[in-house]
């Protein structure tokens, strides 16, 4: 165990190998989450960020906590043989000690260091109950801290230590049996909390890719209602999709903590145990959305609500707000406009929408005004990344399609 000791006031502090950890891991997570907020801040990369830095920090702490439990856990399974080991020391005449010293040189496993400890501190004429619970210190264990204690209280008492030890060992084997059993119950709940998840992700990819898109492109008719126009113009309220993805995914990473901390907790008793599941599943929600749910893309939203507009007809249909970071042109709106028709197989003529596109800017696009975007008729021009908000009109006189950029 590393161990860092300061003195800060004339007191003395000592930091373990956890703390180390803890602080190293929050320092570099406060640097990147630092960066961020100075070179991204406003954007979608802040986020990514903020979730690097979150990861940068739970996973080295999280990883040393899991670590932790499978090491304590490992000393736990060899500690009945090491009693064992011992009550046959016993029985052939040696005192606890010197028994102790002599089994000193057989393999335990992760036990193996603390038991070479002890017989260490015996060597040096360290007394050997003070001995005895600096080894159950070092071990982390709450069970064989309990168990040494009560070997301290039959080693005080004196007489029948081996058969104290034999009864020890054997209750600590029904532990770990106890142990392996509820994991083998309970693994078809943990594979359960796994199948859940994973549905839970499908779901959401179809919401994402299939829904939402549609949503913002539905049109809003004229009051009148007519065909032929007239009337006043209204405009669906923006749907910001970015922010929906946003929740999806936040939604999808507390699923993955609290399904992996619930299987822990269920399959093995620990929330330590949990640690695993809860990284595991992490791991798959952040690739699920990384491979299957894309950025939003206004360009596809704009062809996708085009479709749908007749231009004939006074109407309007507000997409979102959509960050922005490189130049879109009409020809790039035709495009897309082509390629949605064509994986939807809707037979709609294209030459009203391919001809009578234009952009235009709105007064109150603050992004204009502030030089970060140039709107001319055939593109928007951007000269740094920045939100935008669009929205599509139909002028049914001049059989125009205006994409407002605000």
């Amino acid at each position: 165990m590393m161990q860092i000791r300061l003195h800060v006031f004339k007191r003395r502090i000592v930091i373990d190998d956890f703390g180390i950890v803890f602080a190293v891991s929050f320092l570099l997570a406060v640097g990147v989450l630092a960066y961020a907020q100075h070179a991204y801040s406003g954007t979608p990369y802040f986020y990514t960020f903020a979730f690097f830095a979150l990861a940068l920090f739970l996973l080295p702490v999280g990883g040393y906590v899991y670590y932790k439990y499978v090491t304590i856990s490992a000393k736990e399974y060899y500690f009945p043989q090491f009693l064992k080991d011992l009550a046959d020391g016993v029985r052939a005449g040696l005192p606890l000690p010197q028994a102790v010293v002599n089994v000193s040189k057989v393999n335990y496993g992760p036990l193996t260091e603390d038991v070479k400890k002890l017989a260490t501190y015996v060597s040096w004429g360290i007394p050997f109950e003070e001995a005895l619970t600096r080894f159950a210190q070092r071990t982390g264990s709450k069970m064989i801290r309990s168990s040494i204690q009560l070997i301290l209280e039959a080693y005080r008492a004196g007489g029948g230590i081996a058969d104290i030890l034999d009864t020890m060992a054997e209750d600590a084997g029904h532990i770990h049996t106890l142990r392996e059993e509820r994991k083998t119950k309970f693994s078809g709940f943990v594979s359960t909390l796994y199948a859940v998840y994973i549905i839970f992700l499908l779901i959401t990819v179809i919401l994402v890719n299939v829904l939402l898109p549609e949503l913002p492109t539905l049109p809003s008719f004229s009051a009148g209602g007519s065909l032929f126009g007239g009337g006043n113009t209204s405009s669906a309220a923006p749907i910001p999709e970015d922010a929906l993805n946003a929740i999806f995914f936040n939604l999808a990473i507390l699923e993955a903590v609290f399904s992996g901390v619930l299987a822990g907790v269920a399959g093995e008793g620990s929330i330590s145990a949990g640690i695993k599941h809860a990284i595991i599943l992490t791991f798959i929600g952040v690739a699920i959305f990384q491979l299957f749910i894309p950025v939003p893309n206004p360009v596809d939203r704009i062809s996708r609500a085009l479709v749908k507009l007749p231009v004939n007809v006074n109407a309007s249909v507000n997409i979102g707000r959509f960050f922005t970071d490189e130049n879109i042109t009409v020809g790039m709106v035709r495009s897309s406009v082509a390629a949605y028709m064509k994986s939807t197989g809707i037979a709609v003529s294209t030459q009203t929408i391919v001809h009578h596109i234009q952009f235009v800017q709105d007064p109150r696009c603050n992004a204009c005004n502030k030089g970060y975007v140039e709107v001319l008729p055939d593109a928007v021009l951007v000269y740094k990344p920045t939100y935008l908000d669009y929205t599509i009109k139909t002028d049914p006189q001049e059989m125009t399609y205006e994409i407002v950029v605000k």
